[in-house]
Order: C-alpha cells, then sequence, then structure tokens
C-alpha cells in the first residue's frame, strides 16, 4: 500500500483485517501508546525476535515495538465464488460460499496468521482472505458440485452435508492461519444452464396451454353456433382467425383488441366450455378435533376422518403439499408445531415442535414444504424452519422483523425461496438459509392479510381489501390489481383458465371474486347470501368457507351463478371449520 496507513481510518473499513506496521507509522513522534478499539488486537515485535499481544480495546505502548500487527478480532464476513463447476449430469454451475472466520488473539495464532497472510504486505483485506481460503478448497467445491446433478445442487436439499464436507476443509486452512470457524459456512449453487432448460421448459409447457387454449376456443364457437348466438359467434371467429394468425401471441393479448364488454362475453364463453375434469379427490375440512374427507364428486358428508393427536395442539391450519421424492402430504399447523400426514394415513408421519413453556393463544396459520425443510408461519412465534432431520430443533427465520411483528402469515415455498407476510411486506428467504438476509416487498398501505406466490409474480391482499402484485425483480414497486372496500382480504389464488390466469380471491363479502391477470374483466361466485371468508382453488372446484365457519360453499369452476354444493361441516362434525384444503388426484 502506497503511503502511510491512516489508523483511524483503517480500523472503520469494515473490510480491514489486518496490518502489518513499523513502528513509526503506529505511534507518532509524541505519542508514545494508542488505544486500541474493542475489535482489534495487536502484536508487537522487536527485531530481537520478542513479541508481546495487546488485548482488544487495550492500550498498546511503543517501548520494545520495532513493528505492529493489528488484527481484527470480531467475526469476519468471507465471500467466495467459484465457477466453472460440473454437476454429475454435466452442466455448469456456480457456487457461492459464505463462511464467518474469526482470528484468535493469542501470541502464537497471530504469528501464524502473519506468516500465512500478510508477508510484505502492509494490509490485509477481506477480498485478500477470501482469496486465501479459495483457493484452498476449491477441490472440495469441484467435488459437492459433481456428486449431484444441478437440480438438487440448485435446490440445496443437501446443505447440512455440504455444510460438514466444508468445514472439514475449512479448519486445516483456519488452524495453519491462526483463525477459527465462526458457525457452519453455507454454500448456493446456481447454474445458468439448467436456468435456461427450465426456461425452455416452461416455454414448452406455456405453448401448450396455448394450444389447448385454442381448441378452447374453437369449442366455445361451436357451442355458440349452436346456440345461434349470431354477435358472440362473430367474436369468437375473428378471436380464431387473430390466434391463427398470431401463433406466438398469448391469448389474453389477443383478446385486448375487443372492447371491454366484448371481453366478458369472450371470457365468459371460454369459461364456460372448459371441461370440469377430475383433477381433484378430496376436499380435507380442518376442524379443531381432526381432518375431515369430503369427495369432490360428492360433497355430501365425510367418507373418513382423521383424528388429531393433542402432541403440540388441535388444527390451526391445513395445507396440501409435495415432499422432495413428490408424495402428497398434509401440513396441519397447530398451536406449538406442525403435524405432517400422508393423504391416505391416520397418524402423523412427522411431527414438527417448538419447545418451552410460553403460551400462545394462536397458532402455525400456514406451513410451506421445501426439500428437507420445513417452514411454519406463527403471528406469535414467528417465521420458523426445520430440518426433517431434527423436528424438535427449529430456526428463526428473519427475526429482526418477525420480533416486533404483529402479524405473521402465509408461508408459502416457490422459485428455490419461501415467501412470508410479516405486517405491511412480503420478505422472501433462500429456502434451506433461515440466517439468510431477507428481501423486501414493500408498498402494503396497511397489513396483509394473503399471499400467493407464482410465476408471475407475488400477490397479496390487505386488511383494507387491496390486492397488489409485485414482478419477482420490483420489490419496491406493487400495482393495485383491486382497490378494496376496507374489508381484510383474506386468502388468494391463481388458476390458469383455457390460456388464461385468473386471480381468485375473498374479501369477507357475499362472493368469491376471479379477476383476470392483466384485464379489468372479473366475475362473482355468489354464494346464496353467505358471507365468505377463505377459497381455495382447483381446476375442477371452487371452495369457500364462510364467516361463522359452519359450512363449505363449492362451485363448478365454470358455473359462477350458483354453488354445486353446500356442506354443512359444523352439522357434520360437531365443529367450526378452521381451515380447508384440495387433496389432487393421487
Amino acid at each position: 500500500m502506497a503511503g502511510k496507513l491512516n489508523l483511524e481510518n483503517f480500523f472503520r473499513d469494515a473490510s480491514a483485517v489486518a496490518a502489518l506496521l513499523p513502528a513509526s507509522e503506529v505511534f507518532g513522534f509524541l505519542t508514545r501508546s494508542i488505544n486500541l478499539p474493542s475489535a482489534w488486537a495487536a502484536l508487537a515485535g522487536d527485531e530481537h525476535g520478542g513479541q508481546r499481544v495487546a488485548a482488544p480495546g487495550a492500550v498498546l505502548g511503543r517501548e520494545g515495538a520495532d513493528e505492529v500487527l493489528l488484527v481484527r478480532v470480531t467475526p469476519l464476513e468471507v465471500h467466495i465464488t467459484e465457477d466453472g463447476l460440473l454437476s454429475k449430469d454435466r452442466y455448469q454451475c456456480r457456487a457461492s460460499l459464505d463462511v464467518r472466520l474469526t482470528l484468535i488473539p493469542e501470541r502464537s495464532e497471530m504469528s501464524l496468521f502473519r506468516n500465512a497472510l500478510v508477508g510484505s504486505a502492509s494490509a490485509v483485506r477481506l477480498d485478500s482472505l477470501a482469496r486465501h481460503v479459495q483457493s484452498r478448497i476449491r477441490e472440495t467445491l469441484v467435488a459437492l458440485a459433481g456428486e449431484s446433478d444441478a437440480a438438487a445442487l440448485v435446490d440445496g436439499a443437501a446443505q447440512e452435508a455440504w455444510a460438514q464436507a466444508l468445514t472439514a476443509a475449512l479448519q486445516p486452512v483456519c488452524f495453519q492461519a491462526g483463525m477459527t470457524l465462526a458457525g457452519a459456512p453455507v454454500v448456493c449453487f446456481e447454474s445458468p444452464t439448467l436456468q435456461q432448460v427450465r426456461v425452455t421448459e416452461d416455454r414448452a409447457a406455456r405453448r401448450r396451454a396455448e394450444h389447448q387454449a385454442r381448441r378452447q376456443l374453437e369449442t366455445a364457437l361451436e357451442t355458440a353456433q349452436t346456440a345461434h348466438l349470431g354477435h358472440l359467434e362473430s367474436m369468437l371467429t375473428r378471436l380464431k382467425g387473430l390466434a391463427e394468425a398470431s401463433p406466438d401471441v398469448e391469448l389474453p393479448d389477443l383478446m385486448r383488441t375487443f372492447s371491454e364488454r366484448q371481453r366478458g362475453e369472450l371470457y365468459e364463453a371460454l369459461f364456460a366450455t372448459e371441461p370440469a375434469g377430475t383433477a381433484s379427490q378430496w376436499i380435507v375440512a380442518a376442524t379443531s378435533e381432526g381432518l375431515h374427507f369430503f369427495a369432490v364428486s360428492a360433497p355430501d358428508e365425510p367418507k373418513r376422518t382423521i383424528s388429531i393427536a393433542p402432541e403440540v395442539g388441535g388444527a390451526r391450519s391445513v395445507q396440501h403439499a409435495r415432499t422432495a421424492d413428490g408424495q402428497g402430504v398434509l401440513m396441519v399447523g397447530a398451536a406449538r408445531g406442525v403435524y405432517e400426514y400422508s393423504a391416505e394415513g391416520v397418524e402423523p408421519r412427522a411431527v414438527f415442535q417448538v419447545a418451552g413453556s410460553r403460551e400462545v393463544r394462536g397458532g402455525f396459520n400456514a406451513v410451506a414444504v421445501a426439500g428437507e425443510h420445513v417452514w411454519g408461519s406463527h403471528s406469535e412465534l414467528g417465521l420458523l424452519c426445520w430440518h426433517r432431520e431434527r423436528p424438535d430443533a427449529p430456526q428463526a427465520g428473519a427475526e429482526a422483523l418477525t420480533g416486533p411483528a404483529q402479524a405473521v402469515r402465509g408461508v408459502a415455498f416457490h422459485d428455490g425461496r419461501v415467501w412470508c407476510a410479516i405486517d405491511a411486506s412480503v420478505v422472501a428467504l433462500p429456502a434451506d438459509v433461515p440466517k439468510a438476509e431477507p428481501v423486501l416487498y414493500r408498498g402494503s398501505r396497511t397489513i396483509l392479510t394473503a399471499l400467493a406466490v407464482g410465476p408471475g409474480g407475488v400477490y397479496a391482499g390487505n386488511a383494507e381489501g387491496e390486492v397488489l402484485h409485485w414482478p419477482p425483480d420490483k420489490p419496491d414497486a406493487p400495482t393495485v390489481l383491486h382497490a378494496g372496500n376496507h374489508r381484510p382480504a383474506e386468502s388468494i389464488h391463481v388458476l390458469t383458465t383455457a390460456g388464461v390466469d385468473r386471480l381468485f380471491f375473498t374479501d369477507t363479502s357475499l362472493a368469491v371474486y376471479a379477476r383476470v391477470r392483466g384485464d379489468s374483466y372479473a366475475c362473482r361466485y355468489e354464494a346464496g347470501g353467505q358471507t365468505l371468508r377463505r377459497v381455495e382453488v382447483a381446476p375442477d372446484v371452487v371452495v369457500a368457507t364462510n364467516d361463522v365457519r359452519d359450512r363449505l360453499v363449492c362451485w363448478q369452476p365454470s358455473q359462477p351463478a350458483r354453488p354445486r354444493a353446500v356442506v354443512p361441516v359444523a352439522r357434520l362434525t360437531r365443529r367450526s371449520v378452521q381451515d380447508v384444503c384440495i387433496v389432487p388426484q393421487a
């Protein structure tokens, strides 16, 4: 480093690690000692090889010192990026490693650090330390990448095994340089090549959906012709012609060439002719006592019931999810933990619990499964993450935000990240790194009450009934999709029908709303005068709970005018409905 080092600035520099200086640069002509900051220690040496250590915050005197090694003793956040790695299935990958190292303020350890990293340099910063570590663990990163397929690397399910391997590789490096590890290292893998493959697959899936949508358009046209609806027939004929002339343009974009009134008729024609299908098997109603399974085809009474054990409390929420091996499971949130049931079993496969004697009044209101991790949101206990191998040892996520929060709800897993609504913001965290710094999606005027995440971005409803949308790359710029009527939006879902994305939501009013994404068209699923609280959506069924939580209201998606069935759950089970979910066909 050219010129004399300004010690005051150096001590304040967050990237500064160490400095080896002649005594003349540390002490002035009239300055016989310096006060070390609380984060710094010093090793003073003389020309005869004598050495003495000054502890952090101590006074370092000049007497007998010819040179001084200054070292930062607080944990150092080291970030390493290693490119050009190959996965087991031969995809190019990049590894990003975060590790915390601490320099040991003892004479022998500081001497080792000087010999390993300082040499003739006057100052060492984090980038130099990162290069030193990287050169010694590259082989380990290469080996870890080569042991797994790219998809498994990106999903990060083996994070614990990676941390053990990296710890074993880093310990000799630290020992030889007078350092120690301050916590387990965390590595994340990326694969731009795999990402491109996934984008291509998503594009192909979208094209298949568009093809299906165009076939649906032909069906709607035939229906209009059969019913002698001349005006609708002419619009559908025009839309079909546009679709054939512009095969790369999505159907919703073609729709927008029509007037608002015409678009409404076209949407209704498309949705009304959508085949109901048999995508769903069960409607599962959770009560405080158990899970009640109603057949989607005939939800007149529960076909079976699972009693919930009182181990961590009664059911507060239920969601269908898939484990890392693709198995469908029911995740049941309770007061002090989460139960996991198979869709066909009667006993819990696992119980993820919270230790401690703190009393709570609520429960886990949502649960997300992300590989080997299970996340739960709880307004009193916060955002917690369990690893399957440690079901009684949860880690807290976004603690700085959940600690003072009034509401923590709606946790969901999408695209390798976990999302959760905390007061008026949505946070996103790597699904396998609970302690990571969260990304915040801001802009709601009030507390968020509902959350949905998908390929189109982040959707949330708030206490005023507003429905907001954030593109994934614009966390500070939400669009208000629905203005709200001062009633909280209780739930949100996205359903693609005939190539058109619809946003289903409730706002504690007399209907479920379905709004076309990117358009002003919306329709109401009427409930016959009942106030509705929550809604669950599948391609073949829409299910809502009423405000007093004593019944379920079911519609066929193509027929919003009246319910297909009303299920009196409270009369059948003698318990009120806590939550509801839809289980797809096995």
